[in-house]
């Protein structure tokens, strides 16, 4: 039970995950908002809590759909400093 849940949960993030890269390439200025760093922080602290729990449950065959989520939020986590970085840069130009 607990493990149909953990990949449900999973694919749902990874599913969040996505829909983040599309909005930082097609329309960055909605991740800009309130709810978009909400989105943002929820998808990090989301994909960091189900890897760090299913971790210590499973095999390693089963920890594959586990790395898939812990890579697209190291990805997103990626994205989120890049658009820190972007914002200072831009910040700083006369």
């Amino acid at each position: 039970m607990q493990k149909k849940f953990l990949i449900s949960l999973n694919l749902v993030l990874i599913c969040l995950h996505l829909g983040v890269i599309y909005l930082w390439i097609a329309d960055w200025e909605t991740l800009e908002t309130v709810f978009g760093r909400i989105i943002w922080i929820g998808s990090i602290v989301g994909g960091l809590f189900v890897f760090l729990f299913s971790r210590k449950r499973y095999n390693h065959e089963e920890l594959n759909t586990m790395m898939i989520a812990f890579c697209s939020t190291l990805v997103v986590i990626f994205l989120v400093i890049l658009s820190f970085l972007i914002e200072i840069i831009v910040n700083s130009m006369p």
